[in-house]
């Protein structure tokens, strides 16, 4: 099934061509139909010509649940899903190009906390919890059969869980919990790593102990040969100093209430921030507050990303730099960058429309090269980005509302 794209010009978009695009569309649960639509494929430079050329566009929209959904190791314009079916993990791909859907897999009779579906579309990782019992598992496609990794008991919370780039190495950060008449009086937490390429699965576990988390962050790169780890925590003096009943749940209202007095906040958080190397077991921590790197985004081939508002930094070397370098100052709602770190795409909405602007940047050396918006004809809200196999594709997952008045899921995907 197609659907006819017809490109207008209009005023003040500063598009100069006029182009008739045919965009192949997949609609899974749903029957064939015509739709016509208006996209705007810009071919101005903002800041200077682009080194990203957007040769292919293809859509996928589906009105089941998707949880999850990555790029295929399989090829260009594939995708695998997680999906809800009734209650229960569903896996299932689609091929974009052939317009065809496989048949679905059941791998979990039950919805859990969380489910991470690999890039690649191999692996998914998700957890049960019964009988106060905490079990990881990971489905494999190709076996189509689930395997049981690690299991805890009692008072174990999961604080972050990433694949590596490949999707083949998966990291779980578990935090146990001491209570003392309902007071957690002590927390540990431990990093784990589970290899798909080692029969023994298990790859390492390392431990850190800091009281009070009110978060964890881990930024494998591409192969999981190296993590970048982050954990937040309250100065517990501060707590004790005015018997303060505040946790990461209700901190945002304290805040705001002491700001209304115009009084400082007694609470305040801490971050520390390690890289482990997984092949040596080695751990270094590093202050990522002396580079001007608030919020780490990816780690990758060409440095450590991160954020300070609307400020993306680069810090090409973590372990031996004194600062970061500022590549742009710019507002958007997401950041997707490659795994070789040298393709970022920046995800916004076009100014005054509903609908969302993708903007592309070629990297070279830690410098921006290239700069220009590559496409606005994605209607909707915006879900997530990912970058496809071998960095040739762009994956941007959205919501809308179809004329069914149903809110449906589409994928748009952008070939360069």
């Amino acid at each position: 099934m197609s659907r006819s794209i017809t490109e207008k010009r209009r005023k003040g978009t500063g598009v100069k061509r006029i182009f008739c695009l045919l965009v192949t569309v997949l609609l899974c649960g749903c029957k064939e139909q015509e739709i016509t639509k208006t996209v705007i494929l810009p071919d101005t430079v903002t800041k200077k010509s682009t080194g990203i050329d957007v040769k292919n566009i293809q859509e996928y929209t589906c009105e089941e649940e998707v949880i999850d959904m990555t790029w295929s190791r399989e090829g260009a314009g594939r995708l695998c899903l997680i999906r809800n079916v009734d209650g229960k993990y569903v896996y299932q791909t689609a091929d974009v190009y052939q317009k065809t859907v496989s048949e679905e897999e059941i791998f979990a009779e039950s919805l859990s906390d969380f489910v991470k579906i690999a890039p690649g579309g191999r692996f998914t990782a998700f957890e049960t919890f019964t009988d106060d019992v905490r079990r990881l598992f990971v489905y494999d496609a190709d076996r189509k059969e689930s395997e049981l990794l690690m299991e805890w008991e009692g008072g174990v919370n999961v604080g972050d869980f990433a694949w590596s780039g490949d999707g083949m190495r998966f990291f779980i950060w578990m935090v146990m919990e001491e209570v003392v008449q309902d007071q957690v009086v002590s927390e540990e937490s431990s990093m784990y790593c589970f290899d798909m390429e080692s029969e023994e699965r298990m790859k390492s576990e390392m431990k850190l102990s800091v009281n009070d988390v009110i978060g964890e962050t881990m930024l494998p790169n591409e192969d999981g040969s190296r993590v970048f780890a982050r954990k937040e925590h309250f100065d517990s003096r501060d707590r004790q100093e005015e018997n303060l009943n505040v946790d990461a749940y209700n901190m945002d209202a304290y805040i705001e209430e002491r700001e209304k007095q115009g009084k400082d906040y007694l609470v305040t958080q801490e971050k520390k921030d390690w890289i482990f190397d997984m092949e040596t077991g080695e751990t270094e921590e590093i202050d990522l507050t002396r580079l001007s790197l608030q919020d780490p985004v990816k780690y990758t081939e060409a440095g450590l990303f991160g954020t300070e508002g609307d400020k993306l930094w680069l810090v090409r070397e973590p372990l031996k730099e004194a600062s970061g370098k500022r590549l742009l100052d710019e507002e958007c709602m997401d950041l997707c960058i490659c795994e070789k770190g040298d393709h970022i795409f920046l995800i916004g909405r076009e100014e005054q429309t509903d609908y969302l602007q993708v903007t592309g940047i070629l990297l070279e050396d830690g410098e921006i090269q290239e700069y220009q918006v590559l496409y606005k004809g994605i209607y909707g809200e915006y879900g997530q980005s990912f970058i496809g196999m071998d960095d040739h594709e762009l994956v941007i997952q959205s919501f809308g509302v179809e004329e069914n008045n149903r809110w449906t899921l589409k994928a748009t995907i952008l070939e360069y």
